[in-house]
């Protein structure tokens, strides 16, 4: 009772401290503190991706052991779990006398001579980016005591015969005719005289004539495929299907495929949207048969046009460009990390569909967007698909695959742009390595764009020279983001230009770069080998991901080239001292505005500016670069700090309004390559504000965006000023 009673007393003694408490709430005055919320973050580390995934699906043999004697058939049952049979792909090593077929759930085994006591046989099964290898052993009965499990599968009843169906799988890949007038490259179509190429690890189905899939597999490198079944006098399909199994050195497999998002031609795509083409039916016999199989682009040599219905060759022209990339990242021993073994491609000639840009990667999705959908003539016929044919395209998207899923970093934040206009450091930099990949696997600095209309020449802006071999007061007419025609440098160099880093990329990358002396030399001790690694290693560095962290990297890498890569810098008129590039000046060739007025330096200098705590920083935005791009010079500006200690840092950015316009400053926080926080808006104070973690000794970037100069239309000539308060919170 007395302890009750004790109880009943504390609880009223904590309920008046609550209620004293509550009440005096509202007698304090509201404080930032009070309104900042902490956001919950934690210092990303990195950590290496395990090798060893449990599979989604497994396939056990009855038995490990079987024996054989010469002419004779043995059925293996197979135990699958996880998995539709339909959905996996067998095959076996090779063994003199022993064929081999699968049946449904069943390997067939058919034994011709055996010339061996024991043998092992390998079976592989795989699906999408997973496969598993079993071992059989077969044991020749004149060598061993046969027991009644060893002869448990053996076919009693050969009502089948085995029945092989090899050939190969190609397609037409539409050629461009190149020429030049005054030195000036311009493409076209050549539809007429497309180029038959081999389709290379392309997935194939065998259908019957119920439409059963009695197997599977995929082509070779030279589109060669194999089918050996158990044949009937029925009568089989093949069926070839937008997906793609391509492998590295290191064991790793990775599923690439097209599909469709769109409803037009359903009859060319399955209930999971890949898009598939059949062969007409074709009787088997015992024995050896062969087939080859080709597609078409769909192209009408009478009406100059391509019939989207007869067009069977454009998806998997897709996959044979990716390939083309894969194939180049195994060439130089790069491995593929088992979780980001697959890749999807979203493409579709349904004119529902419309895409402002010709390709685009999501890497939120890992997906890359391709626009198939068709430009049509006065007539509103049907002039051509060019998407799927422009490899360069197509492989710069697969570069930014492959910094975020290979490299494991993009600081981009991405946004429209062109590779010619100007961009953040970070935007430059991703649209850099993916343009430097796309030409070094197509071994052409070129970058083919040509027009809609198959007979109309397109002219392209290709650079003469990296080496100042042209005068850089030589202008080119561009129009800007209104419509309106202004001047600008035609050889530009800038680290917020994508080809400027494009070229000093490809000058370390590519063995066949035309446009500098430093090439072969750099090439020879670094390649893309070294540049990979250096890629990797940066993925760990505090500094934001740009041509300043990268070329500091390949010294520290290599450290005997370190003059040799200033020297190729200083020829792009850029300086490499250290990973934040604090040493870089002022460039004339990116800093045009609007009137011709230069843009300030001091929007865009010093790169980081740092953050003190405890007093004003000011900060400078200037809205007049005209470019496509949102995150351009002047617009986007990055704060640097290093936590002195362990604690909650708040940042807080008021507005400014300016002619009547509110500038609102949002912004994040980058720790090592991650997005570890975002601001708020709180309109009725008039900031933004956020409240992180941070950790001691820790680098930190934050990133801070002018939205009024989301909309072009308030571009003006003045510099906008604000001040950044951040502290320790008490």
């Amino acid at each position: 009772m007395k302890k009750t009673l004790e109880y009943s007393v504390w609880i009223a003694i904590v309920a008046v401290i609550a209620i004293i408490t509550y009440q005096w709430r509202w007698f304090t005055p509201l404080s930032i503190n009070n309104i900042v919320a902490v956001e919950s973050t934690t210092t990303p580390q990195q950590s290496a991706t395990s090798s060893t995934h449990k599979p989604s699906w497994s396939v056990e043999l009855a038995t490990n052991t079987l024996t054989i004697s010469e002419n004779s058939q043995y059925s293996l049952p197979l135990n699958i779990y996880g998995i539709a049979v339909d959905d996996i792909e067998f095959r076996s090593s090779s063994i003199e006398g022993i064929r081999l077929a699968r049946d449904n759930k069943n390997i067939i085994i058919s034994v011709d001579k055996v010339n061996f006591s024991t043998a092992t046989l390998t079976l592989i099964f795989q699906s999408n980016h997973i496969r598993q290898a079993k071992q059989l052993t077969l044991i020749n009965e004149t060598s061993a005591k046969v027991s009644e499990a060893s002869t448990a599968f053996k076919l009693l009843d050969n009502d089948y015969e085995m029945a092989s169906l090899s050939g190969t799988l190609s397609f037409d890949r539409l050629t461009f005719i190149e020429s030049e007038i005054d030195d000036v490259i311009a493409y076209h179509f050549n539809p007429d005289q497309p180029s038959q190429q081999p389709l290379r690890f392309m997935r194939m189905n065998l259908r019957d004539s119920d439409d059963q899939i009695v197997a599977s597999t995929y082509t070779d490198e030279f589109g060669y495929y194999n089918f050996s079944i158990l044949a009937t006098k029925d009568h089989y399909q093949l069926e070839v299907l937008s997906q793609m199994i391509t492998q590295d050195n290191h064991q790793n497999s990775t599923l690439t495929q097209v599909i469709n998002t769109g409803s037009a031609y359903p009859e060319r795509t399955n209930q999971q949207g890949v898009y598939f083409v059949r062969s007409q039916p074709q009787q088997l016999f015992p024995g050896n048969n062969e087939y080859d199989m080709h597609l078409t682009t769909g192209w009408h040599f009478t009406l100059r046009e391509f019939e989207p219905q007869y067009s069977y060759a454009q998806p998997f022209a897709i996959l044979d460009t990716l390939a083309k990339g894969f194939s180049y990242l195994s060439q130089q021993d790069i491995a593929v990390t088992p979780d980001n073994t697959s890749l999807t491609v979203h493409w579709s000639q349904d004119p529902q569909i419309t895409k402002t840009s010709t390709g685009s990667y999501s890497s939120k999705n890992n997906r890359i967007y391709i626009s198939g959908t068709n430009a049509l003539d006065t007539q509103q016929r049907p002039i051509s698909t060019i998407s799927e044919w422009n490899e360069h395209t197509i492989l710069h998207e697969f570069g930014h695959y492959y910094m975020q899923q290979i490299v494991g970093r993009d600081d981009s934040q991405a946004g429209h742009h062109t590779a010619f206009g100007f961009g953040s450091l970070t935007l430059a930099f991703s649209e850099g390595v993916a343009s430097a990949l796309a030409k070094t696997v197509l071994q052409n600095w070129h970058d083919k764009r040509v027009s809609f209309d198959a007979d109309k020449k397109r002219f392209v802006i290709n650079t003469q020279a990296i080496i100042h071999q042209a005068i850089k007061t030589e202008q080119r007419r561009l129009k800007s983001t209104d419509g309106e025609l202004y001047q600008r440098p035609s050889f530009d160099y800038s680290p917020f230009i994508e080809q400027t880093i494009s070229y000093f990329i490809l000058s370390i990358i590519d063995p066949n770069a035309p446009y500098s002396v430093r090439t072969s030399q750099l090439f020879d001790v670094i390649g893309f080998k070294g540049f990979h690694q250096s890629m990797l290693n940066i993925a760990n560095k505090p500094a934001l991901t740009t041509i300043y962290s990268l070329a500091h990297q390949l010294k520290q890498d290599h450290p005997h080239q370190r003059i040799t890569i200033d020297d190729l810098g200083q020829q792009l008129d850029l300086l490499f001292e250290d990973q934040w590039g604090n040493s870089q000046l002022p460039l004339e060739s990116h800093i045009i505005g609007i009137n011709q007025r230069l843009l300030s330096e001091h929007v865009q200098y010093p790169f980081y500016l740092p953050l003190s705590l405890d007093k004003p920083n000011d900060i400078s935005f200037n809205g007049a670069l005209q470019s496509i791009s949102n995150m351009r010079p002047g617009t986007l500006r990055y704060l640097r700090f290093n936590a002195p200690h362990n604690g909650v840092i708040e940042i807080i950015i008021p507005d400014v309004i300016e002619d009547g316009i509110r500038h609102q400053f949002s912004f994040n926080i980058m720790s090592s390559g991650q997005q570890i926080a975002s601001s708020r808006n709180y309109e009725e104070q008039q900031f933004q504000a956020l409240a992180f973690k941070v950790s001691q000794d820790n680098s930190y970037i934050i990133r801070i965006f002018n939205e009024a100069y989301r909309d072009k239309k308030r571009n003006n000539d003045r510099v906008i000023t604000t001040q950044v308060s951040a502290y320790y919170r008490r």
